[in-house]
């Protein structure tokens, strides 16, 4: 693997498009897409006359409400909160009380209606824009995260896809290339070691 191949991407844009160039050849199967704004939505409480505000909110979806238990701290009870989901649950929306999730799940085995990371940010940023209606709240940060199982490899494929997938995410520094891919290679190599029987 040549510098070329190890430099850093200059932007989020671009550290994207790289990830998504060097993931796809090893990627197997898509489990899901999850968009997380973070952002006060107590005020979201499944009763119904906010069941109907987001009912109506979402009505071109078809969206069906139900409820989750969130657990906000280790020591206080669940609190049940209000979610909205698709008929088959391909779309899920959680309003926890400092959080709304926007997920997207698999249907088949290889999760093929998932589509693109690029094509969910869209749907997501829409389906957000019609929350921001409802909680006239500023958020003040936004998470994508995205859910994959890799192709069968070797040790030396793993620690080649490991090196093209998340080093590109460090900026490097020439004189301590060396330290940097060393350190990710042990970390990598004790994280994926077979555990003892």
């Amino acid at each position: 693997m040549g510098d070329e191949d190890l430099r850093s991407p200059t932007s989020p844009h671009e550290t994207h498009s790289v990830l998504q160039e060097r993931g796809a050849s090893v990627i197997d199967f898509r489990l899901n897409y999850l968009a997380v704004v973070f952002i006060p939505a107590s005020d979201i409480q499944p009763k119904p006359d906010m069941i109907v505000t987001v009912v109506k909110a979402f009505q071109d979806k078809e969206f069906i409400p139900g409820t989750f238990h969130e657990m906000p701290s280790p020591a206080g009870p669940p609190q049940t909160r209000l979610r909205m989901s698709s008929s088959n649950n391909e779309w899920q929306l959680n309003f926890g009380s400092k959080r709304v999730q926007i997920a997207k799940n698999m249907l088949d085995q290889r999760g093929s209606n998932l589509g693109s990371v690029s094509d969910f940010c869209s749907d997501a940023l829409d389906l957000y824009g019609r929350v921001f209606n409802i909680i006239k709240k500023k958020a003040s940060r936004l998470a994508v995260v995205t859910t994959f199982l890799l192709k069968e490899m070797t040790l030396n494929e793993l620690q080649k896809a490991y090196l093209n997938l998340f080093l590109c995410c460090f900026r490097q520094i020439k004189r301590k290339k060396v330290l940097v891919v060393d350190y990710l290679l042990r970390d990598w190599s004790e994280a994926s070691a077979p555990v003892p029987a």
